[in-house]
């Protein structure tokens, strides 16, 4: 009896070791698609994306998976939407500018009714903490100038603007 205990073990470890290379595979196949797929979204290139082993991707699975950029980190979280393995992506953390840019000038007009250019510095910002802020700076066509206060209001990157222009009333 004592020669057929090994056996079983044995078995076990290769089928072990077959499941470990599948979840590597696995793992790294969603770790490339996010590579591929990302940089086209966020406008950036991507350095390097590391996520949890993966031995199968199940319908409802959610978790994040690590970008990393020029700039630093951020998490992105990924939702498997069924068998086949297709994924939905969310960025936390990270704020492309552009649109932060977009919504400010739109909100200016809408508001005060003023055509103003937004800057908010670079093309993306991470975000380290709900409650953040940095400034953008505001340029009318006459070359009246002004600052915008951006607040980070979640950790998916949204913000609120309070903004002021010399001689508008804001």
């Amino acid at each position: 009896t004592q020669g057929a205990k090994p056996s079983p073990q044995n078995s076990a470890a290769s089928a072990l070791n077959i499941q470990i290379t599948e979840a590597q595979e696995t793992t790294r196949r969603l770790e490339q698609a996010i590579a591929q797929y990302l940089p086209k979204e966020i406008g950036i290139p991507i350095q390097s994306v590391s996520c949890p082993t993966q031995p199968i991707l199940f319908m409802g699975n959610v978790f994040d998976c690590t970008v990393k950029i020029a700039e630093g980190t951020f998490p992105v979280k990924v939702t498997v939407k069924n068998a086949e393995g297709q994924v939905t992506l969310k960025t936390r953390q990270i704020l492309l500018l552009s649109e932060a840019e977009t919504r400010l000038q739109q909100s200016i007009k809408q508001r005060e009714g003023l055509e103003m250019k937004a800057n908010c510095g670079r093309k993306i910002k991470i975000v380290k903490k709900v409650g953040e802020t940095f400034q953008c700076q505001l340029v009318a066509p006459s070359g009246k100038r002004g600052i915008a206060t951006m607040t980070v209001t979640s950790k998916e990157g949204k913000v609120d603007a309070k903004w002021k222009v010399p001689g508008s009333g804001m």
